[in-house]
């Protein structure tokens, strides 16, 4: 009997010793998911931070890029601001494609007035440098060129449609540029008196 007893024990502890691992096991391999989890969460947040950053920093280069070349031939005003839609961007032979709606506005100033020189709301194809946005090219529907013809050179097709009601984001941009000025404006403690007007 003591040995059988002895048998039922080495049994029991082996037993024993056999949950143990398989339970430190699985407390290991629960442990090494939810470190897994939270270091993809980490990643995501971060690439999240990252991607708003990029789309600030490239607005930012987008109406830079178009005020200087709208500068190389256009007689521009004291200050020009630009807001834009973008509805794609591509990469393609290390150039970056970006299809968008610009607007841009001109002011000037007369007195204590600032007046609306100029708008110009159009649809763009505005190609870059993919790695350091160098400017590239500027291209709009060519005039006296139909318009869908021109959309065509220019555009994805399944933006077509969209980009035809281009003129429906007018107000919105033209907002967005009206916001630039009046920041500039604080920014660089000009009269806060002037009026501005529109055209």
């Amino acid at each position: 009997m003591v040995l059988n007893g002895g048998r039922y024990m080495k049994k029991s502890i082996k037993s024993l010793f056999i949950c143990i691992l398989m339970f430190s096991f699985l407390v290991a391999l629960l442990g090494c998911n939810s470190s897994k989890e939270d270091e993809y969460s980490k990643i995501q947040d971060e690439y999240s931070i990252k991607s708003q950053e990029f789309k600030k920093n490239l607005d930012e280069i987008i109406s830079s890029r178009i005020v200087e070349y709208s500068k190389s031939y256009e007689v521009l005003g004291d200050l020009s601001f630009e807001s834009h839609k973008v509805y794609d961007m591509e990469t393609k032979e290390d150039k970056l494609y970006i299809y968008l709606t610009s607007f841009i506005s001109d002011f000037t100033f007369e007195g204590d007035k600032i007046k609306t020189r100029f708008v110009d709301c159009v649809p763009v194809r505005l190609i870059l440098n993919s790695d350091d946005y160098k400017f590239v090219d500027y291209s709009i529907p060519a005039e006296g060129m139909d318009f869908d013809e021109a959309l065509k050179d220019l555009f994805p097709e399944k933006y077509h449609k969209v980009v035809k009601k281009y003129r429906d984001d007018y107000h919105k941009l033209y907002t967005e540029n009206k916001s630039k000025l009046i920041n500039w404006l604080k920014e660089n403690r000009k009269n806060e008196d002037l009026v501005i007007e529109d055209i």
